[in-house]
């Protein structure tokens, strides 16, 4: 059924730019139309400037084992586009990972000549131009943020070329075809850090980036921190794996990338043959990202980023300076940099970058990005990914640094159904950057810092004098006597740098900034204030309250407060628990999400030598190469290479983890998967339970029967006693405020009941037994909007007496919804969406029903602005316009969508905008070219296909009408 929704629109995100001052009373208006001005001044290259236009993923149907038909294929699709006179460019064919290319369109005046035939999986673009005389083929800019239309004005033969219209046609025309996908851009992984780079670092970079390679000799900047991987290697097994000699000897593991400072003595100091990162290749170059124009070569290495090198050294790095060593330090790397200096990426970029790594041979694919492009299995990333995994490869992908905006927000890839996606939890130690009070020599509090990205604080040392300013914002010159102290200012109307110097104007020696709010310490970015020599650092809203009561004390007292600043590693408060940042799952049909989570939060690696050399930084990012480094462990040591069986294994033994330390509740399955890896258990595991996870689906299609195979690979006869270990029920949404998940979910008691057809069950040496369950959801007093629930199947082995014996249990994780998939709203109408609006934003009516109906003249440029958040994902949106009498107009051009995503609460994903100039298409399978719409009064229907929706039933659409407005002309 989905694969037949194949109505292609293109959805323009909107940006919010920096921060400006809101009126606190209008606040949703104000973040909308600054949100809207950001999206005006979007940054992608005018088709007059590239001359490239929209860009397509296609799909084949022979299998890559027989390479012939692939071939045959791939050369008829080009036979195709030039039959109908197409200008286009192949970026990549693929024959590995799928029978496919990408193909991106080109303008009628491009300069590039043909030369299709010299595409292969490594090549860079290559055009394939045709042109027929006396014809100009128009072009509809399809990219993120407008629409240009491209007009005759010679009187030739005219045909407007609609290119999502026309690969919907050729479905149709050509068999060999099985599906296509637009191109996506997939952003820079939005990893954590305690702190910025020092700005010098930064300025180099930003501004003479060709001289990074001078600070690379030794003698620059240094991080100045301390190694705190191996505490995690104690929370996973790894220590225990290390000790009995495995290190990850004999795997290949693929990192794709920012690429690798293979330079960095922990992490071989080598390239090639022979070294640490063996193999690898740079796809796209420094400037990338920044600028559309790929440059790759032979040489992967990472100078300017950093992400990938922190990657590198989490999995193998082998550090003598700071004393540690990555999970998997025995294994051979292979690095493919797939993001430049600065910027995103495509997704065809990805998808040549993993072919590349499985034709090099590698057992494992490290993929430590995700994002909101799409929320579906069907994404062309996961889809291929997933066909890796098939082969052989096991493919370990970040679940995503998006657990502050609600459940069910697994990106692609890590959504595909045969990718390992990886959550985090955050390490027990870390290096810390306190502040200690002192007031009459006796210290009286201490706070975490965070330093900025200028000079540090001098660290040990005698205390030195803080004054507070209470009535003082520092935005203005300082009045009150601030010599020779440090100055806590306090967060607000003006920025932190304006703070800064009015403190060292004033002879202050450094500053702490505080709030009295919800804040957590921030990490202050200084680089544009090339001035400021002092110190500048922030603390919590927490800490901010606390510091204000202890000046408010010594001034009762009036004794003045010192402070002296220190360094050392502390203990991590949420240490063992799953990170804040590591995104919830399941996905919009509850498949199951996470996989397995790895530790990612606050781990200490290698950095580039012109960065650092080291860097502490969180995320998922860092949980990926984490998971990838037990994977490979695993594998040295159990000779096991299919992907499927190796994550069930370890499924099956990870440690489910509490809500809180000390708190007997157990975490969400939809947040914590089968829980924390415990990778040695794994290996020396003897007993394995099929599935690894039991799926419960929602009421409506509630399954509540399972069974549980039991097999037992050792001689030994074995006993098992079986019991049930619920989670907490968690409520994601508030539609009483919106159709989008809330930001926090609201946990909740609520336990399934579970139900053994045995209590104890035998399995005899080299045997299997079946263990039959039943479950009947959670029972309700009090109303609730949608509620996951789960729990974990627990088998612990016992003796003939009932008495447990020393070995680790084997935990089944459960879970379902209380609720229906397919009643979720899609359209977020509580607050205000869709609507259509000014160019600025702003609703032209809060109602449905227009007090003055609007007109738009196309033919003079109007644009009618029509704006969308999506509570929910949804396979299908369409777009559509009907007349003042009733009838069907059509289609607006671009603005159906398959596998669309939901907003969230970010700047960067709040409402989706679609930007109409008037034209529209009669049938998005035929030839028909789009045409004008004729003067008149119309109205717009926009509908999304619910969450199991059936695309040919009415009623699984769900549907929004605007108000009539009159088109002049």
């Amino acid at each position: 059924m989905k694969a037949g929704r194949l109505w292609i629109v293109f959805l323009i995100f909107r940006f919010q730019g920096e921060a400006v001052a809101e009126d606190e009373t209008n606040h949703f208006e104000t973040e909308r139309h600054h949100r809207l001005s950001k999206l005006m001044h979007d940054e992608n290259l005018p088709w007059e400037a590239t001359h490239m236009g929209p860009r397509f993923t296609v799909q084949f149907q022979a299998s890559v084992d027989h390479p012939n038909q692939v071939e045959a294929e791939q050369n008829a699709f080009l036979q195709y586009l030039q039959s109908h006179d197409i200008k286009f460019h192949i970026r990549y064919r693929y024959n590995g990972i799928m029978n496919g290319m990408s193909v991106q369109l080109v303008a009628p005046d491009s300069p590039f000549e043909d030369d299709e035939n010299k595409s292969n999986t490594t090549s860079t673009l290559r055009p394939s131009l045709y042109k027929k005389k006396n014809r100009l083929i128009q072009f509809l800019k399809t990219s993120d943020n407008s629409t240009t239309n491209l007009t005759n004005n010679n009187g030739t033969d005219t045909e407007i070329f609609h290119p999502s219209i026309f690969l919907a046609q050729t479905l149709k025309r050509c068999p060999y075809i099985r599906r296509y996908w637009p191109g996506k851009r997939y952003k820079r992984p939005n990893v954590i850090q305690t702190q910025n780079l020092p700005h010098q670092l930064r300025s180099l970079l930003s501004y003479n980036r060709s001289e990074i390679a001078t600070v690379a000799d030794g003698q620059g900047y240094m991080d100045p921190g301390m190694a705190n991987l191996n505490y995690a290697h104690t929370l996973t097994g790894v220590e225990t794996a290390r000790k009995a000699g495995f290190s990850g000897n004999g795997i290949k593991v693929g990192i794709l990338d920012s690429g690798v400072d293979y330079t960095h003595p922990s992490l071989g100091g080598c390239f090639g043959p022979g070294c640490l990162i063996s193999t690898g290749y740079d796809l796209v170059g420094d400037d990338y990202g920044e600028s559309s124009d790929l440059q790759p070569d032979e040489n992967p290495i990472d100078l300017c980023d950093g992400h990938g090198t922190h990657v590198a050294g989490i999995l193998a790095a082998n550090d003598r300076t700071k004393g540690f060593e990555g999970v998997a330090p025995g294994v051979s790397i292979g690095v493919w940099r797939i993001f430049g200096c600065e910027g995103d990426t495509d997704d065809d970029i990805i998808l040549a970058a993993a072919e590349m790594a499985a034709d090099a041979g590698m057992d494992i694919i490290n993929l430590s990005l995700g994002g909101g492009v799409s929320a579906w299995s069907e994404d062309a990333l996961a889809v291929a990914l997933s066909n890796l995994s098939k082969k052989g490869i096991s493919i370990v992908v970040a679940q995503g640094n998006e657990g502050r905006d609600g459940i069910a927000r697994t990106p692609s890839p890590a959504v595909g159904d045969q990718v390992i996606a990886v959550g985090s939890v955050d390490n027990t130690i870390k290096l810390s950057h306190i502040v200690h009070l002192f007031q009459e020599g006796h210290e009286i509090a201490n706070f975490e810092y965070v330093s900025g990205d200028g000079p540090g604080f001098k660290l040990g040392g005698q205390p030195q004098g803080l004054v507070i300013l209470e009535k003082e914002t520092a935005c203005d010159p300082i009045l009150q006597n601030v010599h020779d102290q440090v100055v806590a200012v306090k967060r607000g109307e003006c920025d932190f740098g304006q703070k800064a110097m009015q403190v060292q104007n004033a002879g202050g020696t450094g500053v702490l900034v505080y709030s009295t709010g919800a804040d957590d310490a921030v990490s202050i970015d200084l680089h544009r204030y090339t001035r400021i020599t002092i110190p500048v650092a922030s603390v919590s809203g927490e800490d901010g309250v606390a510091l204000l009561d202890a000046y408010h004390e010594s001034k009762i007292t009036n004794s003045p407060l010192s402070a002296k600043f220190i360094s050392e590693l502390t203990e991590v408060k949420t240490g063992g628990l799953l990170s804040v940042f590591s995104t919830w799952g399941p996905d919009p049909e509850l498949h199951f999400k996470p996989d397995i989570v790895g530790v990612g939060g606050h781990l200490y690696s290698t950095y580039p030598s012109t960065l650092g050399w080291y860097r502490s930084m969180s995320g998922t990012s860092m949980a990926t190469p984490y998971i990838s480094g037990c994977l490979a462990l695993y594998m040295e040591a159990t000779g096991e290479r299919d992907p499927r069986i190796i994550i069930d294994n370890l499924m099956n033994y990870a440690v489910p983890l509490p809500l809180l330390n000390d708190s007997n509740h157990l975490d969400s399955v939809a947040r914590q998967g089968p829980g924390l890896i415990q990778v040695y258990d794994a290996i020396l595991a003897t007993t394995q339970v099929y599935p690894p996870k039991i799926a419960l689906n929602d009421t409506e299609h509630f399954n509540g029967k399972a069974t549980l195979f039991i097999e037992n690979f050792s001689d030994d006869h074995k006993i098992y006693e079986v019991d049930h270990l619920p989670t907490m029920g968690v409520n994601g949404y508030d539609f009483n405020k919106s159709a989008v998940p809330m930001e926090k979910a609201e946990y909740k008691q609520a336990s399934a009941l579970v139900a053994f057809e045995q209590e104890v069950i035998e399995v005899n040496g080299k045997g299997s037994k079946s263990l039959n369950i039943k479950f009947a959801p959670p029972r309700w007093i009090e109303e609730l909007d949608h509620v996951i629930y789960g729990g974990y199947i627990r088998l612990r082995q016992v003796d003939k007496q009932g008495e447990m014996i020393d070995s680790k249990a084997i935990h089944v994780p459960y879970y379902g919804v209380l609720g229906s998939q397919y009643e979720l709203p899609i359209f977020d109408y509580k607050q205000g969406y869709p609507y259509i609006g000014m160019a600025n934003g702003k609703p032209i009516h809060s109602g449905t029903r227009s007090r003055r109906r609007p007109a738009y003249n196309f033919q003079d440029g109007d644009v009618l602005n029509l704006f969308m958040r999506l509570g929910n994902p949804s396979t299908v949106v369409k777009c559509e316009v009907i007349s003042g009498d009733g009838m069907w107009a059509g289609y607006i051009p671009h603005y159906d969508n398959i596998w669309v995503a939901r907003n969230d609460h970010s700047d960067e994903f709040f409402d989706y905008a679609i930007h109409w100039h008037g034209h529209l298409t009669m049938d998005l399978y035929s030839n028909t070219a789009p045409v004008e719409t004729q003067p008149g009064t119309y109205h717009i229907i926009l509908s999304a296909l619910k969450i199991f929706g059936n695309a040919s039933v009415p009623r699984d659409w769900e549907t929004w009408t605007s108000f009539d407005f009159d088109i002049i002309s």
